[in-house]
């Protein structure tokens, strides 16, 4: 998507920066279906390595025409779980020394630090065969940390969260 012919300046930028992507990625997965199963060709130019994967997707509708990596529906969710295990297959195929980047908050480094912190007070209680009540509780430790990167939240938590949060009535 975004990779075409055009004279606007903006929009041959973005184009710039996908094709620059498209380099630096590990997989490139090229979706097409019935309607633009033409266009396989096109797609493999423009990627020219060993790093896409062909996937048809609206298999409910269509069966595709010419040869596909995966096929898949993304209404029904048929053919999904494999093509989990295809791109896992093609990343370690393709396993490079390549620099990865990982964008993520603050927030969420400090919550796996401390997820981090708490599994190993855990590990250190289990090895001194000892304070198993207290590795339990670090146990319990690194799954609200979890809990809290995920933003799973139970009532009390909730309840919580508005009446720090919001003035609610007098």
């Amino acid at each position: 998507a975004g990779i075409r012919e055009t004279k606007e300046l903006i929009e041959s930028q973005g184009v710039v920066l996908s094709k620059m992507e498209l380099n630096e990625s590990d997989v490139v997965l090229i979706v097409l279906d019935r309607s633009t199963e033409g266009f396989i060709g096109d797609f493999l130019d423009i990627v020219k390595d060993n790093k896409s994967l062909l996937v048809f997707n609206k298999v409910d509708r269509d069966k595709p025409a010419a040869f596909f990596d995966c096929v898949v529906s993304a209404k029904t969710g048929e053919g999904v779980s494999n093509l989990k295990d295809v791109i896992l297959s093609k990343i370690k195929e393709n396993k490079s020394v390549s620099k990865k980047t990982f964008l993520i908050r603050g927030r969420h480094l400090e919550l796996f630090q401390s997820a981090l912190k708490h599994l190993n007070n855990c590990s250190i209680k289990i090895n001194q065969e000892k304070d198993v009540d207290l590795a339990a509780e670090e146990l319990r430790l690194v799954r609200l940390c979890f809990d809290e990167f995920l933003g799973v939240k139970f009532s009390d938590d909730l309840l919580g969260d508005i009446f720090k949060d919001f003035c609610i009535g007098k």
